[in-house]
Formats: structure tokens, sequence, C-alpha cells
């Protein structure tokens, strides 16, 4: 069978009367190239080889093999055929950075020690949305201060509450703003946090970002008329 171009191609495998709905994902690790998965929800239809391999490098060479996404750990998209026009639908995006811990540790580490005090423990869990109105739900928080013998002093949890969640919601957006270079944005973010004064003490850092929008969208797939040729796969 013949086809003109990519569009036409996968509009008629997301038929209702071929292979239906298709299931796009990409994952990546820090420093490796994106790896990506796909499947139709007509699974139990054979799909032939040969079909397979040409949505294979259409769907890699058109959406990711082109492009640096090495700050977005998952992407997804549904591609779904609306009375004959190719859509794209329930697309999402996220990023988790914990690959990025000890430079996250050292940016919050250093703010806590330049403007607070030299001894404490921060403990916090809480996520929230940028650049819109305030949604933050705050799961968990806890300041502590030492003295020298390493005793506490006093917990200072609504004391500089307010004050730490508003500086560590600016630092991620700042820092979600610097490692995608302003390509694209996030919408929600989700901070969890555990750091010392002392390497002893328990220290991580858990930071991801989700976005449920587009990151690439189907202009992808549109090639000049002049440039375009039909090309043929075998649906035996």
């Amino acid at each position: 069978m013949k086809f003109k171009d990519n569009i036409s191609f996968i509009t008629y495998l997301t038929s209702s009367e071929m292979y239906g709905k298709l299931s796009v994902s990409m994952s990546t690790d820090s420093g490796c190239p994106p790896t990506f998965d796909f499947y139709f929800e007509n699974s139990s239809k054979d799909i032939p080889s040969e079909v397979e391999d040409k949505l294979h490098n259409i769907l890699y060479n058109n959406f990711f093999y082109a492009e640096d996404y090495s700050h977005i750990s998952d992407y997804s998209f549904e591609l779904v055929n609306n009375n004959g026009i190719l859509e794209m639908v329930n697309s999402v995006y996220s990023s988790n950075h914990s690959f990025e811990e000890d430079a996250i540790k050292s940016s919050i580490r250093n703010y806590l020690e330049d403007e607070l005090f030299e001894r404490y423990t921060l403990s916090l869990h809480f996520s929230g949305t940028y650049g819109k109105e305030e949604t933050m739900n705050v799961e968990s928080f806890y300041l502590a201060q030492f003295d020298e013998n390493d005793k506490e002093i006093e917990c200072l949890d609504e004391n500089y509450k307010s004050e730490l969640l508003s500086v560590i919601i600016n630092w991620a957006e700042g820092f979600s703003e610097d490692s995608s270079s302003g390509e694209y944005e996030f919408d929600t973010f989700d901070i969890d946090l555990h750091i010392s004064y002392s390497e002893q003490y328990e220290t991580s850092c858990y930071f991801c970002e989700e976005s449920k929008s587009e990151l690439i969208d189907l202009s992808r797939l549109e090639i000049d008329p002049e440039d375009a040729e039909e090309f043929e796969v075998s649906f035996k």
C-alpha cells in the first residue's frame, strides 16, 4: 500500500479499522541517548515487521533523535485518528533532577549557611505550581539549629518556614530555566529534601517537575510538498 507522507501513514495505522490509538513513550538516563517504546490500542492484531520498522524510524527520527532531551526523564503522548485527522493528545513530560543532587544540595546549603546559621538540619517535602496562583502543598517541614556539641538548640519550623519555602521555590524556577535553556517550561514540581551541615547526617534531594502539555508536536512529521516522496509498505 502506498502513502504520500508520514502523517497519512500514521493516520491510516491509527484508524479504527486498523490498530487504533497509538501510545508513545520516551525515557532517558543522564548522559545516555533516549529510548522509546510504542504500542497500539488494538495490540492483539499482528503488525507486519516492515510496517513496525517504518513506524519506528518515523517516530525516532522526527520526534526524538534530532533533539537534546538530556533534562527530560520521561515523555509520553498518544496519537489518535479523529475522523480522519491525526491528533496528538495526553502529552506529558517530566524531569527528575536526582542525578544533579550534589549541585542542588550545594546551592541550598550555601543559602542556609550564608543567610541563617552554620549548624542546622532541614527536612521538607512539598509540591506546587510554577507561574500560577499558588497551590503549594506542604507534606512536611522541619528545621533545627545545633550548638557546637551537636545538641539541638531549638526547632525553628515556623520562624523560617515561609521564607525558606519561598527561597527554594525561586531557586527551583531558576534551576529549571537554566537546565532547559528556556526551551521548555514545567507546570508543577515536587521537592523532597533532607540536608544537614554535617555529612554524617542523612542528606538527599529528590526534585522532579512535570508538565501536561506538548513538548513536541505533529508539525515534526510535515514534509514540504516539493520534497515529499511516496513510499510503500506491505500489509500481508
